[in-house]
């Protein structure tokens, strides 16, 4: 595997097409974007995790969250699986870079009553302080990982990268040995070269990506481990 520039996404970009699995684009206005088939449920229950930046470096003209909604699509993405989570125990947990916070949701099923738990922590909570450090919410991410060993597990980070964390090679070492797969995802920025590695996929997602690219991102990690799943054409 190349280490001379980010790997480009292998996501195919999303159609402006609806199907069963389309849901609208978290732009006002924005037309319906494809996210594909979410496959059926797999013999174990998966756990997908978000790490979420709340740094002020992701706000206003400048900031680094290029579609103004990076909440919003991931809420979208969640919602396409849910629609077809029919065992009930596949699960998502929120994570930010400020946990313990608010926002900060636990594994929590895929149900209608754990969706509302998890939309409630799909924007900035009240009382994060705005760290632009990695390492605590990726230690719980960890702890995590080890308190479901049997769960099939991705692990997706919305970041711009632009990171204060005194260790951060060591940190992009325990990323590259964590137990599942990992989505690093940069907001306008590209992840580091450092991350780079067969057991991580890269996504940069700028404001010249198309309307839904994080959406899909996001489908992809939550759709991983199902049986029969398709990403949009």
């Amino acid at each position: 595997m190349s280490t001379t520039g980010v790997l480009p996404s292998s996501l195919r970009k999303p159609s402006i097409l609806g199907d069963a699995a389309a849901t609208r684009s978290p732009r006002k206005g924005g037309r319906r974007i494809r996210l594909g088939n979410p496959g059926r449920c797999p013999k174990t229950p998966t756990l997908t995790m978000f790490i979420c930046d709340d740094s002020g470096s992701l706000y206003g003209p400048a900031g680094s969250d290029p579609l103004s909604n990076r909440y919003g699509e991931v809420h979208r993405a969640l919602e396409a699986v849910a629609r077809h989570c029919f065992c009930g125990k596949c699960q998502a947990a929120i994570i930010h870079f400020d946990t313990p916070t608010t926002g900060c949701v636990d594994p929590t099923p895929l149900t209608r009553t754990g969706m509302r738990r998890l939309a409630n922590g799909l924007t900035v909570p009240h009382d994060a302080t705005g760290a632009s450090l990695l390492e605590g919410s990726l230690t719980q991410a960890e702890a995590l990982a080890a308190h479901y060993p049997d769960h099939p597990l991705a692990l997706c980070i919305l970041t711009d990268w632009e990171l204060f964390d005194d260790n951060a090679s060591d940190l992009f070492s325990r990323l590259a040995s964590y137990p599942g797969k990992v989505y690093a995802v940069g907001l306008r920025n590209p992840p580091p070269l450092d991350l780079l590695g067969p057991a991580t996929q890269t996504v940069t997602v700028t404001r010249d990506s198309p309307q839904g690219s994080l959406a899909c991102a996001m489908f992809d990690s939550l759709t991983i481990h199902r049986s029969g799943r398709a990403l949009a054409a």
